[in-house]
């Protein structure tokens, strides 16, 4: 319980997904500013590379999540997916 009750206290320094903020607004200061933090870099240069590298790899994954239901299979249900793989049940039942 006394775990707990740290990472409660921690819970206001966690940051953002910057693939989540890019997600909702590829504009996004905030975005570009974790980004920054986290991978350490000095220069907006190799912030706005790796700003691309985010978004090209969501345009990809959209891309292949539509090419994926195009087959005339109903849209799968993730939550229902990510139960059905054992091992992601047992690490997420263990949280």
């Amino acid at each position: 319980s006394a775990m707990a009750f740290f990472q409660l206290l921690l819970t206001p320094f966690l940051l953002e997904s910057p693939r989540w903020l890019l997600g909702r607004n590829a504009n996004s200061n905030k975005a570009r500013f974790i980004i920054k933090k986290l991978r350490g870099f000095r220069y907006d240069e190799e912030v706005e590379t790796e700003v691309e590298h985010y978004l090209g790899a969501s345009k990809s994954q959209s891309c292949n999540d539509s090419n994926d239901n195009s087959g005339g299979s109903s849209a799968k249900n993730p939550m229902l997916e990510m139960f059905q793989d054992k091992k992601v049940r047992l690490l997420v039942i263990s949280t």
